[in-house]
């Protein structure tokens, strides 16, 4: 996308992705995965980075609303086959309960679709570099959530990565900032 990356950015994305993993892996935790899960997880790096791409490139003049609603409209017409292919024989005795309802709808209009009005419009407006180093804040913002909500614990391990996250996070930002890290001027070289 011809985004220029100082070197404050690259040491703050690193830094908050360090910050990740001290939230996210617990002391004493064994290592249990598996090759495919690693394979569909780095599909799914894969795919977010073509997303952002695909987001810049789509011309100014359609609205993110509009963006997500088309992705959205292909994305139920491309899954009806994978649907009837995959679960097609169990359809007819699928029974969903009202309670799995109201958990979808609300996947369906937060998650789904105002997560990426919201990621759209700064994509646009940041840049794609910019705007996807903020999605690193999204396990600082679970733990705080799964803390009040769901009563789990608060460790001191996972209350530095918090620190170490949003510390990157403005670390990466900060890289615009600085001139000693700004590109100079091509008059001036």
């Amino acid at each position: 996308l011809g985004e220029r990356l100082s070197i404050m950015s690259v040491a703050g994305l690193l830094l908050s992705c360090c910050g990740v993993l001290l939230i996210v892996v617990s002391p004493g935790m064994a290592a249990d995965y598996t090759v495919t899960g690693l394979v569909l997880m780095a599909g799914a790096v894969l795919a977010a980075a073509a997303y952002a791409i695909a987001v810049k490139n789509v011309p100014a003049r359609y609205e993110s609303i509009t963006i997500i609603r088309m992705q959205n409209t292909i994305g139920v017409i491309l899954f009806i086959p994978v649907l009837l292919f995959v679960e097609g024989s169990s359809l007819p005795h699928l029974v969903i309960p009202r309670e799995v309802v109201f958990h979808l709808l609300f996947l369906a209009v937060f998650p789904s679709s105002l997560a990426f009005v919201f990621l759209n419009t700064a994509i646009r407006a940041l840049g794609a570099s910019t705007a996807h180093v903020f999605v690193n804040l999204v396990p600082v913002f679970s733990a705080f959530i799964a803390y009040f909500v769901l009563d789990e614990s608060l460790t001191a391990v996972k209350l530095s990565g918090m620190g170490v996250v949003i510390g990157g996070v403005f670390m990466s930002q900060m890289g615009e900032k600085i001139p000693a890290f700004r590109r100079p001027p091509a008059s001036d070289r």
